[in-house]
């Protein structure tokens, strides 16, 4: 027992004193961010070098062990320590469940091509020496895939990113194994959101807006949006979030309420901001509101005749009055500047339209 213990001070000593050298599998790190959540993968990158990987350098089925007692064990994915996969928030890994955390990567490849691909919950350990089923968080099936292109040192990539999901392959030889990470992302943005507006987002206007528009954006809680723009206007009413509780309401199937929202943002808004708002009341087919709106802007913003004539073409083009559509149509191309080639031939085409009795929105 002395010896033993002598022998491992020795080593322990040598060790200390050795410099830095690079490893043969240097250390790497992919990273994906999927609405506000983040998928990290740690890993150590091995070489081919013009060995047969799969089935040899990687066995086929659980590899022996020669170290201790221990049993067998599958590939580690990598090489050195374990690879690690990291998610910030909870996901689904080929549409199973898997919890917020760090989780240790292993595989079990066989000859038929299947593959097991294991997310432990012990992920600070050396390679798979001290795999335990135990441990096991999740277990997902996927496949070794044939790959045009010899992939010299092993790598990992973020695939068909959208706004939910994102596939996970790793490529090595002339293989890849891929697996599908999904998200809830509006969920998680909904409870991170919520958790905001305790902090400082929550003492301005601003906060609690940017969070309701988000829910308009994307069409979800439209109630929770309403709870937020309610708290918007009571720390300050401006036009933005008095236009935004009209379109909620509006969505809500409201409309008869929205339209005091409207009235309340109308002496808010810019000439910009009015000519906005009439536009989205022509797509909500409140078509004699947006022509009120375009009215009021008409008669408060005399000083910029293109913006608030083009307004009221789309006003009567909406509901159908063509001709005094056709009308503000040229007295707003009478103003277009000569630079402004965009404006001249959107305009051009509206009075084509319009001769021809034509809606132009």
């Amino acid at each position: 027992m002395t010896g033993i213990l002598f022998s491992l001070q020795i080593n322990a000593f040598a060790q200390a004193h050795r410099v830095k050298r690079p490893r043969r599998s240097p250390a790497a790190q992919v990273s994906q961010t999927i609405g506000l959540s983040t998928i990290t993968i740690r890993y150590s990158r091995p070489a081919a070098r013009k060995r047969k990987v799969w089935g040899n350098v990687v066995p086929f089925g659980m590899q022996k062990s020669n170290f201790g007692e221990r049993g067998p064990m599958p590939w580690r994915a990598g090489a050195n320590e374990n690879t690690v996969f990291a998610i910030s928030d909870d996901v689904a890994i080929n549409g199973k469940k898997l919890s917020a955390g760090s989780y240790g990567l292993h595989m079990i490849v066989q000859a038929n091509n299947q593959v097991t691909v294991i997310f432990s919950k012990n992920y600070t350990s050396w390679g798979s020496f001290f795999y335990n089923a135990q441990d096991d968080a999740l277990r997902i099936q996927s496949k070794l895939e044939d790959y045009p292109v010899h992939v010299e040192r092993l790598k990992y990539e973020f695939e068909n990113i959208s706004n939910n999901s994102t596939t996970v392959s790793l490529y090595w030889g002339k293989k890849k194994i891929s697996f599908t990470v999904s998200l809830d992302v509006h969920k998680i943005v909904l409870a991170s959101m919520k958790d905001e507006l305790k902090n400082y987002p929550g003492f301005f206007w601003e906060g609690p807006l940017s969070a309701a528009q988000y829910c308009v954006d994307n069409k979800v809680a439209l109630d929770q949006a309403l709870e937020w723009v309610n708290q918007s206007i009571k720390i300050k009413s401006t036009f933005a979030n008095n236009r935004e509780k009209a379109s909620i309401l509006i969505r809500q199937g409201k409309s008869d309420q929205a339209m005091a929202y409207v009235d309340k943002a109308l002496p808010l808004g810019t000439i910009f901001q009015l000519h906005g708002l009439g536009r989205e009341l022509i797509r909500f087919k409140l078509l004699k509101k947006a022509m009120e709106v375009f009215s009021y802007n008409y008669k408060k913003h005399k000083d910029t005749p293109v913006t608030i004539n083009f307004g009221m073409m789309r006003g009567h083009s909406a509901l159908g009055q063509y001709k005094k559509a056709l009308k503000y149509a040229k007295a707003a191309l009478e103003h277009v500047p000569p630079h402004d080639k965009s404006n001249q031939r959107q305009l051009a085409e509206a009075i084509k339209k319009l001769k021809n009795n034509q809606d132009v929105n």
